[in-house]
């Protein structure tokens, strides 16, 4: 959880300055445990009927030191079995954060998140997982980084455009923003991506708005993925893609995986 800066106002009030990221704020004495960051342990993605491990960060935001205590896991989702749900939560400092596990099982093919709590005393801390159906690999993919592709927009409009900024080879290099295509015909289609992998920052991703086709105000998504610069050369990076395809009004969504490895870095033109 990124650091949160807070000003005295003269009148008396507390003035809290934000910059977008996942906040939880409260004023009061003791201590006050809150969920940060999590990650999923054992794959890139959690897999719907696949064994879930997960890494949770808890946080204490009070002003003293919390207890030791016993942290229960629970969820109201039908079909998600929790393994171990009673976990021994350590005292945690004020300002400071431990790390605790989770494990649970997904038995349906078509979750797409997972709600649960952890109870710490009388706290009920909220923590949501997205899963994923089980996926097979992209028969053909290709990696846009600067060189122009036709793709599809709004639907069912092929339109010339160069995504998004690189040296246009097709290859991952560190440093590189790019998309993942599919193809679809004569063209492309532009994939939203999931991952936990370090060398990729997936958090910039465009909307594109399908109003024109479907005049339902559906919308498909896709991911500008950054290369970390330190990314090692020869890293595999193993990615989930999400496309959704035209087929008004019900659209279909459809999921691959896509794996490919990091060249060498060298100098990235373009957008």
């Amino acid at each position: 959880m990124p650091p949160l800066l807070c000003r005295y106002r003269a009148e008396g009030r507390l003035h809290f300055e934000l910059d977008g990221d996942t906040y939880q704020v409260g004023v009061g004495a003791g201590p006050a445990l809150a969920l940060g960051d999590f990650a999923v342990a054992n794959a890139r993605w959690a897999t719907d009927r696949k064994p879930v491990s997960v890494r949770v960060r808890v946080w204490n935001q009070g002003t003293v030191a919390s207890a030791p205590m016993t942290l229960r896991w629970e969820t109201s989702n039908p079909g998600v079995t929790i393994a171990a749900p009673a976990q021994e939560l350590p005292a945690v400092p004020a300002g400071k954060s431990v790390k605790t596990s989770l494990g649970f099982t997904v038995d349906d093919p078509a979750r797409e998140i997972v709600k649960l709590f952890a109870i710490v005393g009388h706290e009920r801390l909220p923590l949501e997982i997205p899963t994923f159906p089980e996926a097979k690999p992209a028969p053909d993919f290709r990696i846009a980084d600067g060189k122009e592709f036709t793709i599809f927009e709004e639907g069912t409009k092929r339109v010339p455009l160069m995504l998004p900024k690189g040296n246009g080879d097709g290859r991952a290099n560190p440093g590189e923003k790019l998309v993942v295509l599919v193809p679809d015909d004569n063209a492309w289609r532009a994939a939203e991506l999931f991952t936990n992998d370090e060398c990729v920052d997936l958090r910039e991703r465009v909307s594109d708005v399908w109003s024109d086709y479907d005049h339902v105000g559906a919308s498909a998504k896709y991911s500008l993925a950054m290369i970390q610069a330190g990314c090692t050369a020869g890293h595999v990076v193993r990615m989930m893609g999400r496309v959704q395809w035209p087929h008004a009004p019900d659209h279909r969504v459809e999921y691959f995986s896509v794996e490919f490895p990091i060249a060498a870095s060298h100098s990235s033109t373009g957008n």
